[in-house]
């Protein structure tokens, strides 16, 4: 399934059979809905997931910004509450939560809540930007290993690991590269959360090498934005323990849903 967004087609799947909320699963930078599915078989809500444009099987951008990724969102969301009739959870991880928390898709009528896993806007950040294409690799083991080096792997359920490079590697002519644009990285973040309130909430790691950095941020940020502390995980919470995860994530959906009234 697809729908256009700002011009870009924007992949996702929806299992619209389910109890409860729809749940859209939005994943972070450098990633793709391939992140979310060893959780699918966790959930019996109906759910969705989506790439975002620049990643996995969406089309790229000539240039990208977090106002084109909320849109994205918001387009894929607005289509799940028609096929389902239901208000959309969206739970979007990193890079994705940073655009979920748009006022473009927290104040739309097809969005029922927000839970950011780990992403909140930090613009006084530096990112490292990409100036120059990437190299790729010679061979599909060799992104396998650069992959498992790379940081907080070794906290991630060991089985999931190569299932995930594995989808995450495209061929380019003779190389391999990732499966997302690499101008994607490095985009500047919005400025702040724009101060209207909603149904929000930002879970945090206690072990995440980015805790202090997000909770300097949640501390400027507006009052109404709820913090939820998930203890024993990091950054990528979902890849640690998917079983706490799901957990946390439900009772934040009954929380909102009471909350709502």
């Amino acid at each position: 399934m697809s729908v256009r967004s700002a011009g870009a087609l924007v992949r996702y799947d929806l299992d619209p059979e389910g109890d409860g909320h729809p749940l859209l699963l939005v994943h972070g930078g450098r990633a793709h809905h391939g992140w979310w599915q060893h959780l699918l078989p966790l959930l019996t809500e109906p759910r969705a997931v989506m790439d975002l444009s620049g990643h996995g099987a969406s089309e790229w951008r000539d240039a990208y910004s977090y106002d084109d990724w909320a849109g994205d969102v918001t387009r894929v969301a607005e289509a799940c509450a028609l096929r389902t009739g239901r208000q959309i959870v969206v739970v979007a991880h990193s890079l994705g939560g940073i655009a979920a928390l748009q006022p473009s898709v927290r104040m739309n009528d097809a969005v029922l809540a927000v839970i950011s896993v780990e992403g909140v806007p930090m613009p006084s950040l530096s990112i490292r930007r990409s100036s120059s294409p990437s190299r790729g690799f010679t061979s599909i083991e060799s992104a396998l290993e650069h992959f498992r080096r790379a940081r907080d792997r070794g906290r991630w359920r060991q089985d999931l690991v190569d299932s995930v490079a594995l989808a995450s590697i495209r061929r380019d002519g003779d190389r391999y590269d990732w499966a997302h644009d690499p101008r994607t990285v490095g985009v500047p973040h919005p400025r702040s959360i724009d101060s209207a309130p909603s149904p929000a909430a930002v879970l945090v790691g206690a072990q995440s090498a980015y805790r202090a950095t997000v909770d300097d941020a949640l501390s400027a940020g507006p009052a109404w934005l709820s913090r939820i502390e998930v203890p024993g995980v990091g950054h990528d919470m979902m890849m640690e323990a998917p079983e706490r995860f799901v957990t946390t994530v439900r009772e934040v959906v009954r929380s909102v849903t009471v909350d709502r009234g």
